[in-house]
Protein backbone atom coordinates (compact mmCIF):
# COMPACT_ATOMS: atom_id res chain seq x y z
CA UNK A 1 0.00 0.00 0.00
CA UNK A 2 2.71 2.22 0.90
CA UNK A 3 5.08 1.32 -1.76
CA UNK A 4 1.74 1.78 -4.09
CA UNK A 5 0.93 5.45 -2.52
CA UNK A 6 4.71 6.49 -2.69
CA UNK A 7 5.20 5.97 -6.35
CA UNK A 8 2.01 7.52 -7.15
CA UNK A 9 3.49 10.39 -5.68
CA UNK A 10 6.70 9.99 -7.62
CA UNK A 11 8.65 9.61 -4.68
CA UNK A 12 9.32 6.47 -4.55
CA UNK A 13 12.29 5.55 -6.94
CA UNK A 14 14.12 9.31 -5.92
CA UNK A 15 13.41 9.31 -1.90
CA UNK A 16 14.03 6.05 -0.19
CA UNK A 17 15.75 7.78 3.15
CA UNK A 18 12.48 6.63 5.37
CA UNK A 19 13.83 3.19 4.48
CA UNK A 20 17.04 3.10 5.61
CA UNK A 21 19.55 -0.01 6.98
CA UNK A 22 21.50 1.15 10.18
CA UNK A 23 24.26 3.08 8.86
CA UNK A 24 23.19 3.19 4.89
CA UNK A 25 20.44 4.75 3.16
CA UNK A 26 19.78 2.21 0.83
CA UNK A 27 16.37 0.05 0.71
CA UNK A 28 16.21 -2.74 2.47
CA UNK A 29 13.25 -5.12 1.49
CA UNK A 30 13.65 -7.50 2.46
CA UNK A 31 15.83 -7.86 5.21
CA UNK A 32 17.79 -10.59 6.36
CA UNK A 33 17.74 -12.47 9.74
CA UNK A 34 19.60 -9.86 12.61
CA UNK A 35 20.02 -7.04 9.69
CA UNK A 36 17.87 -4.33 11.36
CA UNK A 37 16.08 -1.24 9.75
CA UNK A 38 15.14 2.32 10.80
CA UNK A 39 11.34 3.56 9.27
CA UNK A 40 11.38 7.25 9.07
CA UNK A 41 8.37 9.78 8.65
CA UNK A 42 9.11 10.77 4.88
CA UNK A 43 9.02 14.19 3.64
CA UNK A 44 5.97 14.71 1.80
CA UNK A 45 5.88 17.93 -0.13
CA UNK A 46 5.39 20.73 1.67
CA UNK A 47 2.69 19.18 3.86
CA UNK A 48 5.31 19.73 7.03
CA UNK A 49 3.56 17.97 10.75
CA UNK A 50 1.01 15.22 10.81
CA UNK A 51 -0.61 13.04 13.99
CA UNK A 52 -0.47 9.75 14.29
CA UNK A 53 -3.76 8.23 14.71
CA UNK A 54 -3.16 4.73 15.46
CA UNK A 55 -0.22 2.10 16.22
CA UNK A 56 -1.04 -1.65 15.78
CA UNK A 57 2.68 -2.63 17.82
CA UNK A 58 4.09 -2.40 20.67
CA UNK A 59 8.57 -3.17 21.06
CA UNK A 60 9.15 -6.96 20.85
CA UNK A 61 5.65 -8.03 18.15
CA UNK A 62 6.90 -9.78 15.34
CA UNK A 63 5.36 -8.75 12.12
CA UNK A 64 4.93 -10.08 8.71
CA UNK A 65 5.22 -8.37 4.83
CA UNK A 66 1.89 -6.10 3.90
CA UNK A 67 0.83 -6.34 7.72
CA UNK A 68 -0.14 -2.60 8.98
CA UNK A 69 1.45 -0.80 11.90
CA UNK A 70 0.62 2.51 11.94
CA UNK A 71 -1.65 5.16 10.54
CA UNK A 72 -0.64 8.79 10.36
CA UNK A 73 -2.35 11.94 8.64
CA UNK A 74 -2.79 15.20 8.57
CA UNK A 75 -5.56 17.66 7.10
CA UNK A 76 -4.73 16.34 3.42
CA UNK A 77 -3.07 12.97 3.52
CA UNK A 78 -3.68 9.85 5.08
CA UNK A 79 -0.92 7.39 5.25
CA UNK A 80 -0.83 3.15 6.13
CA UNK A 81 2.69 2.47 7.07
CA UNK A 82 2.99 -1.49 6.32
CA UNK A 83 5.43 -3.86 7.52
CA UNK A 84 7.91 -4.76 4.33
CA UNK A 85 9.47 -7.68 6.01
CA UNK A 86 9.22 -10.10 9.00
CA UNK A 87 10.44 -8.72 11.80
CA UNK A 88 10.36 -7.86 15.37
CA UNK A 89 9.86 -4.60 16.67
CA UNK A 90 12.56 -2.65 18.27
CA UNK A 91 11.25 1.12 19.48
CA UNK A 92 8.88 2.48 20.91
CA UNK A 93 6.01 4.05 18.43
CA UNK A 94 5.79 7.65 18.41
CA UNK A 95 2.77 9.27 20.03
CA UNK A 96 0.54 12.93 18.81
CA UNK A 97 2.10 15.01 16.62
CA UNK A 98 5.49 14.29 14.44
CA UNK A 99 7.25 15.64 11.56
CA UNK A 100 9.57 15.13 8.79
CA UNK A 101 12.35 12.45 9.67
CA UNK A 102 10.53 11.22 12.85
CA UNK A 103 11.64 7.40 13.69
CA UNK A 104 8.32 6.02 13.30
CA UNK A 105 9.46 2.30 13.91
CA UNK A 106 12.60 -0.10 13.69
CA UNK A 107 12.29 -3.20 12.72
CA UNK A 108 14.84 -6.31 13.04
CA UNK A 109 14.85 -8.84 10.53
CA UNK A 110 14.03 -12.86 11.36
CA UNK A 111 12.99 -15.74 9.64
CA UNK A 112 9.67 -16.21 8.26
CA UNK A 113 7.74 -18.33 10.77
CA UNK A 114 4.94 -18.90 8.26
Amino acid sequence: MLKKLLSKLQLWKGSTDFMKKEGSTVPNIPLLPGEKSIVEMPKIGDHGVYTVKEVFFKVGDIVKPGQVLMTVENHELHFEFESFCYGRITTTPPQGKIKEGTVLFNIEGIEPTE
